[in-house]
This record gives C-alpha cells, sequence and structure tokens, in this order.
C-alpha cells in the first residue's frame, strides 16, 4: 500500500486508539490473558510454544475486536493464521524475481499473478470476518469494550456518520494490528525463554528485583513497569539479541528519489532495513552476541546503550502499528513468568543439560525453531499464588 490518502487515515486511527494511555485503558485485557498463560504453563508445561501462541493470538483478538478465542478449531483464528503465514512467506527479501526486475509484471502467463489474486482473497477475508463479528456484536448492544468499537462509535460520532469506506479503513486498520502483532509477539516471547535457559545469572538477578519489588504475594502488573528497570532492560535485550525481523519489511520507494547523508536512492527503489546488523553493531553494542540486559542500564560507571526499540518496530511513518501492545505484552510475560517459574534446560536420561539450538527460521519473521525446556514453580508458594489467580483459563 502507499503511502498515500488510505495509509494516512490509518495512521490517524492507530495514533488515536493505540497510543500509550489507549492501551493502558486496556490493560486489563493483556493482564488477563498473560495470567491465562502463566496458568496454563503450571498445567502443562510442556506446551510452552503451543501456550505462547495461544495467549498471542487470544490477546491481540481481545484488544483489537472484543473477540475471545475459542478452544480447539476456531474458523477466525484459522484465517487469521493463514494470512500471516501466507506474509511471513511472500514478504521475504529476494523470494519474487519481480520484486527486483518490475518490468516482469507485464509479461503474460507468469504464475505469481495467479497467485496474488488468491492471496488477495485471502487477505479480504481476513479483514473482514473478525471486524464483521465487532459490528455485529455492537448492533445487539452485547459487545465488549476494544481498538475497533472505539473507533466504530467515534466514527459515528462525526457529523457524517460512519461510511461504508470510513468503516473499511478501520477494518484495515484492524487487520494490520493482528499481521504486526502475533508473529512477532510469539517469537519474543519463545526468544525469552532460550534466553533464561542460556543465561541463569540474568534469570536470578530478574526474580530478585521482583520479589524486592513486587513481592511474592500477586502478580506483576503494567503499573510496576517504571518500578522494574532491570525487567525492562531484559525486554529490551530480548528484541536486540535476537532480532524478530532480521531485515524487517521490504518497502519501496515512491515516484521521486530520496537522499540519505549525501547518497542518492532513486525513485521505485526497493529498501531493505538490516534489522540484524544494527543489532551486532560493535560501536553501539558492546560484546553485541552476549545475552546482557545491563548493557541498558545507565550507572555511574556505564551509559545505557543504544535501545533497540528505535529500530526493531521499522522507522518513520512504516514503524509497526501496533508497538504499544507489543511492547506491553511481551514485558508483562517476562515479568509475570520470572515472577513464578524457573526455567532450565531440559535433562537427558543421566541428568545431563540438553541445551536447545540457537538457530532460528528463515522467513520475514524469523523464530527460534521448536526446543524443549524445564519450566516448574519456583516454590510452593509461587505455585499457589498461580492458582489462586485462576480466572476461568
Amino acid at each position: 500500500m502507499g503511502y498515500g490518502e488510505r495509509h494516512k487515515r490509518m495512521r490517524k486511527l492507530f495514533h488515536e486508539g493505540m497510543n500509550v494511555k489507549a492501551i493502558e485503558k486496556l490493560g486489563y485485557m493483556l493482564e488477563n490473558e498473560i495470567t491465562k498463560f502463566v496458568q496454563h504453563l503450571l498445567e502443562t508445561p510442556e506446551n510452552l510454544h503451543w501456550h505462547a501462541r495461544q495467549a498471542t493470538n487470544a490477546t491481540v483478538f481481545k484488544v483489537t475486536y472484543g473477540y475471545t478465542v475459542q478452544d480447539g478449531y476456531d474458523p477466525i483464528l484459522a484465517k487469521a493464521e493463514e494470512t500471516v503465514d501466507m506474509f511471513s512467506y511472500v514478504t521475504l527479501p529476494g523470494m519474487w524475481l519481480v520484486d527486483t526486475i518490475p518490468f516482469l509484471k507485464h509479461l503474460p502467463g507468469t504464475t505469481f499473478k495467479a497467485k496474488a489474486q488468491e492471496w488477495q482473497k485471502m487477505v479480504h477475508e481476513f479483514r473482514d470476518m473478525p471486524a464483521d463479528f465487532t459490528i455485529n456484536q455492537m448492533a445487539q448492544g452485547k459487545h465488549e469494550a476494544s481498538l475497533m468499537s472505539n473507533w466504530f462509535e467515534r466514527a459515528e460520532e462525526q457529523p457524517e456518520g460512519r461510511t461504508d469506506e470510513g468503516d473499511l479503513f478501520i477494518k484495515w486498520a484492524g487487520a494490520s494490528i493482528y499481521g504486526g502483532a502475533t508473529d512477532t509477539t510469539i517469537s519474543s516471547f519463545l526468544t525469552f525463554f532460550l534466553a533464561m535457559i542460556y543465561n541463569p545469572r540474568a534469570q536470578r538477578t530478574a526474580q530478585a528485583e521482583i520479589d524486592q519489588i513486587v513481592g511474592n504475594g500477586r502478580l506483576p502488573q503494567l503499573s510496576d513497569r517504571e518500578s522494574l528497570p532491570y525487567i525492562e532492560a531484559m525486554y529490551k535485550e530480548v528484541l536486540r539479541w535476537q532480532p524478530v525481523a532480521p531485515f524487517a519489511i521490504p518497502h519501496r520507494l515512491g515516484p521521486e528519489d530520496d537522499t540519505y547523508q549525501g547518497m542518492r536512492i532513486p525513485a521505485g527503489s526497493l529498501l531493505i532495513p538490516n534489522i540484524w546488523g544494527m543489532s551486532r553493531e560493535s560501536t553501539m553494542y558492546q560484546d553485541p552476541e552476549t545475552f546482557k540486559p545491563e548493557r541498558f542500564i545507565d550507572t555511574a560507571t556505564h551509559e545505557a546503550e543504544y535501545d533497540p526499540q528505535n529500530y526493531v518496530f521499522g522507522f518513520g511513518r512504516r514503524r509497526c502499528p501496533g508497538i504499544n501492545l507489543a511492547q506491553s505484552s511481551v514485558w508483562l510475560a517476562i515479568a509475570m513468568v520470572l515472577a513464578v517459574f524457573d526455567i532450565t534446560p531440559s535433562l537427558d536420561a543421566s541428568g545431563q543439560p540438553i541445551m536447545p539450538d540457537l538457530r532460528y527460521t528463515q522467513s520475514t519473521i524469523s523464530a527460534p525453531k521448536p526446543f524443549k525446556c524445564t519450566i516448574k514453580p519456583r516454590s510452593l508458594e509461587a505455585e499457589k499464588l498461580i492458582r489462586d489467580s485462576m480466572i476461568g483459563s
């Protein structure tokens, strides 16, 4: 989608509906869903990957549409996951020769045109299905407050009221949130668990901070964020250590040339940001291959290193619209999990640790390959805290 009127209007929706204050108002939804994630880990820790995916999907659908994901097969979720998987595949840099040699689009009989039509139909179904649920719930007066319902209600307050064109913008905005916030958040969740397996000292330091500031009588909440600087630093290091989109999302320059630091970028150029390279830049990060949350903490002898949030979520007007939702979800998962669980390697038959593979999938959204670990309550008190927090999961 070019940066035209449609994109400008969508950005306005994101600014109004997904700023920090808006997410804070819906924060109880995040806390409920991440609490369920913790509860599920207690019951079946061996299903970590499944629980991470379910928690992320449930959170995004609840906050965006006021929709509760069904247990078992959910047709709306199935369509959403199918579409996001397709997107991750087709946007991988170098996947399509036509992106590099644009004149190929004029050749007859090319297969990518038929595939593009098929994918467009899939995207439109994904755009409409969850949004139509919210519209129907609002018509019956049964809707739960969400980003989507808030946007529709604001539209109704305008002099022209709701219009088909305006509804379409809102639907696209909702689809963009899911597309940008799910696989990226799942990958960050799993990267956090990998990091804890390989870095027990960082895990203990984070747990000590939670014990001191939050105590053992409740789970951390979003309101604790400013009081937990090491957890904040760990969240940033998870983003930097294994960027979820190593080459971001390629974007094509518009119809005019541009200039960056004296270098001309021709009109129509395909731009691919090297996020991975930025995360490994030795002039910004000491020992960049090592997981070190403390690199982001200011001390008398150390200046905090460059915040990866400035680049891992994209740049300028193309920055990820769901950044505040993703930030809050990942931070809260880290804090809640470490408050009540110890994360260690799985053991083989002889009692030796099995260290997971650190290789990631090769796609637009990169994620850890399946791995196993041991997730156990830190104490009987921690287990009781989890069980006492049961909220009908």
